[in-house]
C-alpha cells in the first residue's frame, strides 16, 4: 500500500488487458500489493461493492479483482476510493495469528483516510502515529514488555 510499481502505472495494465481508459484512469498509479501472485491484480476499494467476485473485508473496504472493475475504473466510473495493486500478502493456516501473538507484527484499526487520501510515502508514518508509535523507538527484535 505504500509502494508504488516502479515501472508500471494503470495505463499499461488496461493496454494489456484490451480495456479503453480515459486520460485520467491513465495516471493512475500500481501499487506492490505483495510478494503472492505477483503476476495478478487486485483492487482494494471502497464502496460500492456490488462487483463480479467482490470480496468484503469489513463494512467500508473491499477486494476485488475482475474485468468489470478495471473496466470501471478505466472509464471513470469505478469507486470513489481504490488502489490497484499488483500481488498480494498470503499467510498459511493460523500463521498470521501466531506472528500477531509474538508481536511481529504492529496493528493499528483501518483508516481509510490513510489508505486512501494520504501520499503513498506517508502512510506508514501516519499508521504508526495512528497507534502511538514513535518509528524511531523501534527494536529489530520482536517480544513482550
Amino acid at each position: 500500500m505504500n509502494r508504488v510499481h516502479p515501472l508500471l502505472s494503470a495505463k499499461s495494465i488496461f493496454e494489456e488487458l484490451k480495456i479503453d481508459c480515459t486520460p485520467t484512469a491513465e495516471t493512475i498509479p500500481v501499487y506492490m500489493g505483495g510478494p503472492v501472485h505477483m503476476g495478478e491484480i487486485f483492487v482494494l476499494h471502497g464502496p460500492p461493492f456490488g462487483w463480479q467476485g467482490c470480496l468484503r473485508i469489513m463494512p467500508d473496504l473491499g477486494m476485488s479483482n475482475t474485468l468489470d472493475i478495471l473496466k470501471s475504473i478505466a472509464a471513470g466510473k469505478g469507486p470513489d476510493t481504490f488502489m490497484i495493486m499488483l500481488g498480494c500478502a498470503g499467510w498459511g493456516p493460523d500463521q498470521l495469528e501466531s506472528e500477531i501473538k509474538e508481536n511481529t507484527w504492529l496493528i493499528c484499526s483501518f483508516s481509510g483516510r490513510i489508505v486512501f487520501k494520504l501520499p503513498f510515502e506517508s502512510r506508514w508514518k501516519a499508521a504508526m502515529q495512528r497507534i502511538g508509535v514513535d518509528p524511531a523507538f523501534i527494536s529489530g527484535r520482536a517480544g513482550n514488555a
